[in-house]
This record gives C-alpha cells, structure tokens and sequence, in this order.
C-alpha cells in the first residue's frame, strides 16, 4: 500500500459514518478527488464522463444511488 493509500484509509476511519437518505442524491454532483482514490474507482468511458457533467451528476450515479458507495471518496464520505 502507498503512503497515500495508508493516509486515506487513516483519514476515512475518523470520519463519523452515517447513511445516505435514499433517493436523495443532493451532493452527487461532479466532485475532485484524489487520483489515489479515483484509481480504486471502475472506469467510465468518455461518454459516460460527457452525460454526467451534462446532468451534473456523479458518473458513479446510478439509478439505485451511488454505485461505488463502498468506496466512495472522502468528499462524498464528508
């Protein structure tokens, strides 16, 4: 593991956790995050990408919620 990779994981245990309400999607807009983390993220192709920030939606945005909630950035996590 990274020096990075151990730091996330670090900072992601301190953050307190609580359950996204579902169906609302309010913070599931285009966000900056790590490469670090966005490396631990499935691809998505261009288009996929363009249709997002089209919506302003997340690309990992599906129609159940977030589709990487397991692993998702800390931004979202926050």
């Amino acid at each position: 593991m990274s020096c990075n990779r151990h730091k996330i994981h670090f900072l992601r245990e301190l953050i307190p956790s609580f359950e996204c309400e579902p169906g609302c999607h309010d913070c599931c807009g285009p966000v900056t995050t790590s490469a670090e983390e966005m490396a631990a993220l499935p691809r998505k192709s261009a288009e996929e990408q363009a249709a997002a920030l089209e919506r302003l939606d997340c690309v990992h945005l599906g129609a159940q919620g977030c589709t990487v909630y397991a692993e998702r950035p800390m931004i979202c996590r926050l």
